[in-house]
């Protein structure tokens, strides 16, 4: 997942399941950069898993990472 170079801000994104569990966190992702490639950390069984969450966080970046805005995005995550 990337963060636009225009962007004055650091993303951290999370995915998880409609239940809330974790299933995934980036690492610090700044401006122009992309992040990691996403490797669950619970195994999922093959299916469509909908209404998952993805939770993009948002810091400034000053060095005490002070809280910005946040967006969620609901999607179908296809598991194969």
């Amino acid at each position: 997942m990337m963060n636009p170079a225009e962007n004055n801000c650091i993303f951290i994104i999370t995915l998880y399941l409609p239940d809330g569990t974790l299933l995934w966190e980036s690492d610090e992702i700044k401006p122009g950069k992309a992040s990691e490639p996403i490797k669950l950390t619970t195994p999922l069984a093959s299916g469509v898993y909908e209404q998952c969450i993805v939770h993009y966080s948002c810091y400034d970046m000053d060095k005490k990472r002070t809280p910005l805005n946040n967006a969620e995005i609901k999607l179908s995550l296809i598991v194969n």
